[in-house]
C-alpha cells in the first residue's frame, strides 16, 4: 500500500523545506569572535533562569516560569538545583557553585517517604552530585584548588546514600530494577514490574565510578547485571523492545527504536565502554548499533519496528531520537551522523522547534506530541558534531536554537515548556533538564576553551561531566572474565562500516577527529601523569637509590587496542608506552589536519582497503580480505553528496498489520494496559507515580 501527501499540503511543506535547505545553503562564517559572543548570550539566558529559579521557586524542584511560583515534580529534593551544579562550573560561575555544594552539604536530606523515578533519580540526582564531587577532587582546575582544601566529601556522602536506595529497586529474579522505589521504603506495594528498556539499563556510569571511588562492587554489579539482561533478551535481529517485566524478562511491547524508552541504553553501552576501556559494553554497543543501522533506518530518518520481525510499525521522527548523530560522532562514525542532523533541523526551521513526534508520512506533527519541553537532545549533538568538524554549519544551527528559545520561551522568570509547536502556545514549567543541558551543550558548542572540550571527560545523559580517568579503567577485571567467556562463546561478528578502533585516517577527509579517540587520548595523558608523580614520590623517599632502567616490551596489538598477557607491572609500562604514542599522534594530527594516509607508516600500523585499522601481520593472512566482517563495508560518502541535501519525501510505509503511521494515530493519553499507563513522553509508570520524564 502506497501511503501519499494529500494536494497541496506536500507541495507547501517541501517548498519550505526547500527554502530551509536554500537558507542553510547560505551559511554564516563563525569566526571564534563570532562563537565567543554568542556564548556570552547563552551565558546570560543561563543566568537569568537560574537566578529565577533560585528567586521564585527553590528550594523547591522546579521553576513554574508563568506564575512565577515553584513546584515539586520529581522527589521534593531540590532538583533544579542538584542538576544545575557542574554547569555553574562550566560557565565559570565557582563562587555560586562552592556556595551551593556547601548548602546541599549541610541542608539536603534523603530520607523522605516519597515514590521517585529510579531512572530519573539515578541520572539526575545521582549524577548531579556525583559530578560535582569529580569536579573538585578529580580536575586540574585551578579555581577549584582552594576548595578542593576545603571540601569534606558531602556530595559523595550523599549520592552513596541516595544511590543505596535505588539498589533496592534491582531486587528482582532478573537483575532488571523496577522503575519506582520509596526513599524511606524501599519498592512500593503493588508496584508494577513494567519497565522502559533505558529505565532497565541507565546506570553503568554512575554504578560503575561508584564501586570504583568506594571499592564497594555492588553497584556496578547490580548495572551490569541489568545490563546483561537486556542482552540475554535481544532478538534473532539484534533488537531490543522498549518496555519489559522486570519480574520474568519477558517483552511487553515489542517496539524498537532509537529514540523514547530507548535512547540512553544504547548511550551508556558506548559511554561506558569508553570510560571504563570495557570489551563487553563496547562489543555489546556495536552490536546494537549495527542492527539499529540496518533495521530501523531510511535514509537519513529511524523508525520505530517490531523487534523480532524488523517491519516497520511507526515512521515517527522523535525529538528525543536527535541525541544519536552525537553517539554516532562519539563512535567514530561522522557522515551519516551528519546527514541525520540535517535532516532534523529541516523539521525545526520549518516547524520552530521539534515537536515530541513528526510523523514522517503525514509530514505534519503528530496529534498529542506537538510539546517541545526545552529538550537537549539537538544542542547534544550539535556540539559533538561542531567539535569534531569545524563546520560552519552546526554552529549555525545552534544560533537557531538560541533565537527560537529566546523569542518565545522566555519570560520574566524564566523560559516556558512549549505546549504546542505550531500555535507557540506555553506552558508553566521549566524542566531541569534546561540548565542542566539544554544551556551546558549551547554554551559548550560556541565556548571553544572550556576545560570541557578538550575530549577528557564523557556526560551521562543528563549531560553530567565524568572525567576520563585511567584509574576509573585499569585494572578493569571484568575485562578478563569476560575474555575467557568470550573465548567460549564467541560474540557473533559484526559486519560494519565503522567501529571504535578505527583511527583518525578515515577522517581526514571530513577535517575531524573521531572522539572516541580524544578519550583514549585523555586516558593516556592522565596514565601518564599518574606515572611521573609516582616517580617523583618514590625519588623522594628514597633519594640516594638509583632507578635501574628498566626496558619495556611493546604491547601486541590488534585494530589499535592493546592485548597482553604480561604481569600488572609489565603491563603498565606497555600501555603506557601505547597510549603515549597514540597521544602523540593525536596531537599531531590536531596540529596539522592535511596530513595523508600514507605518513601514518610511523605507527607501525597497516591501513586495509576497507579502512579498518589492522596489524601489519593481519594483512599479510591471505584469507583478511576475504573475512566476512569486511564485505559488507560500504565506502564512505563523499562530501560532494554530503552536501547535496534533499528535501523531504513521504515515507512508504512498509506493509503490515501494524503500521501505525497509516492508521489511526496513535494516541499515547489513552494507552492502558495492566493498571499502566502512558505519561506525555511516551514512558510507563505507574498510577501512583505520574510524573514528567527527561530522556523518555
Amino acid at each position: 500500500m502506497t501511503v501519499r501527501f494529500h494536494g497541496s499540503q506536500a507541495a507547501l511543506f517541501v517548498a519550505a523545506l526547500l527554502v530551509a535547505i536554500l537558507a542553510a545553503s547560505v551559511g554564516a562564517v563563525y569566526t571564534k569572535e563570532h562563537r565567543r559572543h554568542v556564548r556570552d548570550e547563552v551565558k546570560a539566558m543561563f543566568t537569568h533562569a537560574y537566578d529565577s529559579y533560585m528567586r521564585y521557586a527553590f528550594p523547591s524542584d522546579e521553576l513554574k516560569p508563568l506564575s512565577c511560583t515553584g513546584g515539586e515534580t520529581l522527589g521534593g529534593y531540590m532538583l533544579t538545583l542538584v542538576d544545575t551544579l557542574d554547569t555553574l562550573v562550566v560557565v565559570g560561575n565557582y563562587s555560586e557553585f562552592e556556595k551551593q555544594v556547601t548548602l546541599l552539604g549541610q541542608t539536603l536530606d534523603f530520607n523522605k517517604d516519597v515514590n521517585v523515578s529510579v531512572f530519573e533519580t539515578n541520572i539526575r540526582i545521582v549524577g548531579g552530585l556525583l559530578s560535582a564531587h569529580l569536579l573538585i577532587t578529580e580536575s586540574d582546575l585551578p579555581e577549584m584548588e582552594s576548595f578542593k582544601q576545603r571540601y569534606n566529601g558531602s556530595m559523595l556522602r550523599l549520592t552513596l546514600d541516595v544511590a543505596d536506595r535505588l539498589l533496592k529497586a534491582f531486587d528482582t529474579a532478573t537483575g532488571l530494577p523496577f522503575g519506582t522505589v520509596n526513599l524511606m521504603y524501599g519498592v512500593p506495594k503493588n508496584e508494577t514490574p513494567i519497565v522502559c528498556t533505558a529505565c532497565a539499563g541507565t546506570y553503568a556510569l554512575e554504578f560503575g565510578i561508584l564501586s570504583r571511588l568506594t571499592g564497594d562492587p555492588k553497584y556496578e554489579t547490580a548495572a551490569r547485571r541489568a545490563v546483561r539482561a537486556l542482552w540475554m533478551r535481544k532478538s534473532a535481529l539484534n533488537l531490543v523492545g522498549n518496555h519489559i517485566n522486570s519480574a520474568d524478562g519477558t517483552w511487553t511491547h515489542r517496539d524498537s527504536g532509537i529514540g523514547g524508552s530507548i535512547d540512553s541504553f544504547f548511550e551508556y553501552l558506548l559511554k561506558a565502554a569508553i570510560l571504563f576501556d570495557d570489551d563487553e559494553y563496547m562489543d555489546y554497543f556495536e552490536v546494537f548499533y549495527a542492527s539499529a543501522e540496518r533495521h530501523l533506518r531510511r535514509d537519513d530518518w529511524y523508525m520505530q519496528a517490531d523487534m523480532i520481525t524488523g517491519q516497520v510499525t511507526w515512521a515517527l521522527m522523535s525529538t528525543l531520537q536527535a541525541f544519536w548523530p552525537g553517539v554516532q560522532v562519539l563512535y567514530g562514525d561522522y557522515k551519516p551522523a551528519a546527514r541525520t542532523m540535517r535532516a532534523f533541523q529541516m523539521i525545526w526551521r520549518n516547524v520552530g522547534f521539534t515537536p515530541e513526534g513528526f510523523g514522517l508520512v503525514s509530514a505534519r506533527v503528530e496529534p498529542g506530541q506537538a510539546r517541545y519541553p526545552l529538550r537537549p537532545e539537538m544542542a547534544e549533538s550539535l556540539f559533538y558534531l561542531a567539535h569534531a568538524s569545524g563546520d560552519d554549519t552546526w554552529w549555525e544551527y545552534g544560533v537557531d536554537i538560541i533565537h527560537s528559545i529566546q523569542n518565545f520561551t522566555r519570560t520574566s522568570c524564566g523560559y516556558a515548556v512549549v505546549e504546542d509547536v505550531e500555535k507557540k502556545t506555553l506552558g508553566d514549567q521549566m524542566e531541569s533538564f534546561f540548565l542542566a543541558e539544554t544551556l551546558k551543550y549551547l554554551y559548550l558548542l560556541f565556548d571553544d576553551d572550556n576545560f570541557i572540550n578538550t575530549g577528557q571527560y564523557v556526560f551521562n545523559t543528563e549531560g553530567h561531566p565524568i572525567p576520563i580517568k585511567y584509574k576509573f579503567s585499569y585494572p578493569n577485571l571484568n575485562n578478563e572474565i569476560y575474555r575467557r567467556e568470550k573465548e567460549a562463546q564467541p560474540v557473533q561478528i559484526v559486519p560494519r562500516e565503522t567501529c571504535a578502533a578505527q583511527t583518525y585516517i578515515q577522517y581526514l577527509s571530513t577535517g575531524s577527529v573521531p572522539l572516541w579517540l580524544l578519550a583514549q587520548s585523555a586516558r593516556a595523558r592522565d596514565q601518564l601523569q599518574q606515572q611521573q608523580q609516582q616517580a617523583a614520590n618514590a625519588q623522594q623517599q628514597q633519594p640516594q637509590q638509583a632507578v635501574p632502567q628498566q626496558q619495556q616490551e611493546e604491547p601486541q596489538m590488534k585494530q589499535g587496542i592493546p592485548i597482553s598477557s604480561k604481569t600488572d607491572e609489565q603491563q603498565q609500562g606497555a600501555d603506557a608506552s601505547f597510549q603515549k604514542m597514540l597521544f602523540d599522534q593525536i596531537q599531531q594530527l590536531l596540529r596539522s589536519k592535511d596530513l595523508d594516509a600514507d605518513e601514518a607508516e610511523d605507527d607501525d600500523l597497516g591501513y586495509s582497503d576497507d579502512m579498518e585499522y589492522v596489524d601489519e601481520d593481519e594483512i599479510e593472512d591471505e584469507d583478511f580480505e576475504e573475512d566476512a566482517a569486511y564485505d559488507l563495508y560500504t565506502p564512505p560518502i563523499s562530501d560532494d553528496e554530503l552536501e547535496q541535501d534533499e528535501p523531504l519525501q513521504p515515507m512508504q510505509p512498509e506493509p503490515g498489520p501494524t503500521n501505525q503511521a497509516s492508521g489511526a494515530s496513535k494516541d499515547l493519553t489513552e494507552a492502558k494496559d495492566d493498571e499502566m499507563s502512558f505519561d506525555s513522553d511516551d514512558v510507563f509508570v505507574s498510577d501512583s507515580q505520574q510524573q514528567p520524564k527527561d530522556e523518555l
